[in-house]
C-alpha cells in the first residue's frame, strides 16, 4: 500500500459496481478515460440525481481503475457478478486507506481469531483507536464518523463480505477466483487478502478455476 492519506470523502461514495461495469465496457470499446469523462459530462451516463454527483462517480471510478492497473478492465469484464463486486471492493481499499484499515480490523482481524461477526462496540473501538493515533481523524465530528461507518458497512455488505443486519453483522469467508487471486499476486497487494480473510495468502479462500 502507498503512504496513507486519510480523508472523509467516502461519505459521498458507494461501491458503484454497475457504474464501474459501464466504464469498463466503454474502455474495452476503445474509449479513453478522458473521452468517457466528456461523454458523461454531456449525457450523464450514470443517470445520477445531479450533474455534480455524476461527475463525482466518474472521478472516483477513474481513480479506482487507475489503482487497479492496466489488467483490471479485462479481469473485471470476464469475472462473474460476485467477482466484479470483490474487485470494486478491492479498488475501494486501494484508494481509501481509512477503509482499508476499517476492513483489516473489522474483518481480517476477526477472521484471524476465528470470529465471524462484528458489532457496534467493535466499530466504536476502531474509531477510538484511529482518533487516538491520527490527528485528522480526531478532528472529525461524530456525525461524519457515523456517515463514514454507514458507507463502509454498505461497501462490505454490497460486496457480499457481510450481511446488512443492524447491530451484530455476520462475516462471510471470502471466496475468490484463481483469476482474481493471480491478479492480486501480480500486483503485490496481498495485504488486501489479509484485510479480507485474516490470512497472509488467502489460499484457503480461493475457489478452483473452472
Amino acid at each position: 500500500m502507498n503512504k496513507k492519506t486519510y480523508n472523509a470523502a467516502a461519505v459521498k461514495f458507494n461501491l458503484w459496481m454497475p457504474e464501474t461495469k459501464k466504464v469498463c465496457k466503454l474502455r474495452q470499446d476503445g474509449m479513453t478515460i478522458r473521452q468517457i469523462r466528456q461523454k458523461n459530462n454531456e449525457y450523464d451516463i450514470f443517470d445520477a440525481p445531479s450533474e455534480e454527483y455524476s461527475r463525482t462517480i466518474m472521478s472516483v471510478i477513474a481513480k479506482r481503475l487507475d489503482a487497479g492497473g492496466g489488467s483490471f478492465v479485462p479481469l473485471f469484464l470476464r469475472s462473474d457478478e460476485r467477482g466484479q463486486k470483490q474487485l470494486c471492493l478491492i479498488t475501494c481499499m486501494l484508494t481509501d486507506p481509512l477503509f482499508y484499515d476499517f476492513t483489516t480490523e473489522l474483518i481480517g482481524a476477526k477472521l484471524r481469531c476465528g470470529l465471524y461477526e462484528f458489532d457496534d462496540k467493535d466499530v466504536s473501538q476502531f474509531w477510538e483507536r484511529e482518533r487516538a493515533k491520527v490527528e485528522k481523524i480526531a478532528q472529525l465530528n461524530n456525525n461524519t464518523i457515523d456517515v463514514l461507518t454507514r458507507a463502509y458497512k454498505r461497501y462490505l455488505s454490497n460486496a457480499g463480505i457481510t450481511d446488512n443486519n443492524r447491530g451484530v453483522r455476520a462475516i462471510y469467508p471470502l471466496v475468490i477466483s484463481r483469476d482474481i487471486a493471480n491478479w492480486i499476486s501480480r500486483k503485490r497487494i496481498k495485504e488486501v487478502l489479509y484485510a479480507l480473510t485474516g490470512k497472509e495468502d488467502g489460499k484457503s479462500s480461493t475457489q478452483p478455476k473452472n
